[in-house]
């Protein structure tokens, strides 16, 4: 993630880097997320590709083009807070090869705030995803990362609990008691804190009861307790309410 203040009255430059040496291969989808209060204060936005070839997306309310030999899209929502949140996708409608992969270099978002001078600026937070790196490092933003707002809905909810994961058996290089790498923290957006619980992602039991599950930050769901062998209409799945 990223986060930064943009220029009241001017632009504001994100980079956003598809390494050329990706240890996980060529990617076919590009995502850019940006999140911001004040949503429907208009903000302009351009995406440039490493090559210098220039787009701007249209966000009244979507863009759905070719560009570039792949799906163009991008889309404004702004929530009932007016928190604004622009989604800006680049992919192939077909999948993976033999479609070109997106171009590496650094690509560049350029948004502009036309809000008069002495207005309050705008704080943005960014996401960037692909297809290939899963927890790893491969789409990134090589300025100004951070860590501080990596709480995802639905632990962002006003009545939610988010639930932190830390290494129960080590493995991969993990350290037992430790949070995970994975691991949900830091704050909501609007500095709400939320993560107070973390769960170890290995299985465990309560009152000496097995329960069946898979050791991952599900460990922190509710589950019907089963023995083992499971009884019938035992189910290892999430209680609903």
């Amino acid at each position: 993630m990223s986060k930064r203040e943009l220029l009241v009255g001017g632009e504001t430059v994100i980079d956003v880097l598809v390494p050329p040496d990706s240890p996980y291969g060529p990617t076919y989808f590009f995502g850019v997320s940006l999140i911001w209060r004040e949503g429907d204060r208009p903000l302009g936005l351009t995406l440039e590709t490493p090559a210098g070839v220039l787009e701007p997306l249209d966000l009244s309310p979507v863009t759905y083009k070719e560009w570039q030999g792949k799906t163009l899209y991008a889309n404004l929502q702004v929530s009932a807070r007016k928190t604004g949140k622009i989604d800006v996708y680049l992919f192939d409608e077909t999948g993976g090869p033999p479609n070109p992969a997106v171009e590496t270099g650094t690509w560049k978002l350029h948004i502009t705030d036309p809000s008069p001078e002495g207005s309050a600026p705008i704080t943005v937070l960014g996401s960037v995803m692909d297809e290939a790196s899963g927890w790893g490092k491969g789409i990134h933003f090589p300025e100004l990362p951070t860590e501080g707002h990596l709480v995802g809905y639905p632990g962002t909810a006003d009545h939610g609990l988010g639930v932190a994961a830390f290494t129960g058996h080590p493995k991969y290089g993990a350290v037992s008691g430790e949070r995970a790498y994975y691991s949900g923290r830091g704050e909501r957006f609007d500095g709400t804190r939320y993560m107070y619980i973390a769960v170890r992602t290995t299985r465990w039991s309560a009152a000496g009861t097995p329960t069946i599950r898979r050791a991952t930050t599900s460990t922190a769901a509710p589950a019907a307790p089963c023995t083992s062998p499971a009884p019938p209409r035992c189910s290892s799945s999430p209680t609903r309410s």
